[in-house]
């Protein structure tokens, strides 16, 4: 893929745009370890603009895939993939701003509101507590 995107004749990023950034939490809830185990699986969703985005979060970064393409005038804001680019610059993602990741959180808060799914501490081999859902 590197190859592609650094020849930009044949570049992938002619079809959809491709956006990065290093997850945190304004609020305060979440810390930089617990964000950086935080795993979001893909998702998809339309955008106010018609524009389907694949978000997905792993090891502490957000990406989201956006088809088509974005505006050339996005790629000049930090995270965008560009065509030739051979840096990209991760800014800071709030993780409640992404619409797909909020649902998710906010159902599983309700899931566990209601009673309908536990947390339960297990210990693994070394003895250090880890929390496990129990559904």
């Amino acid at each position: 893929m590197r190859a592609l995107i650094l020849d930009g004749t044949e570049s992938p990023l002619k079809l959809f745009s491709v956006r990065l950034g290093r997850l945190i939490d304004r609020t305060g809830g979440f810390d930089r370890a617990s964000l950086e185990h935080f795993i979001f699986p893909p998702s998809g969703h339309f955008t106010d603009k018609s524009q389907q985005v694949v978000t997905m979060a792993m090891h502490g970064i957000i990406f989201e895939l956006g088809f088509p393409r974005n505006r050339a005038a996005s790629f000049q804001k930090p995270g965008y993939l560009k065509d030739s680019a051979t840096m990209i610059s991760l800014p800071d993602y709030d993780i409640f701003q992404s619409q797909p990741i909020v649902a998710v959180l906010v159902d599983g808060y309700g899931k566990e509101y209601r009673g309908h799914s536990t947390l339960k501490q297990k210990r693994d081999s070394r003895h250090s507590q880890i929390a496990e859902l129990d559904t």
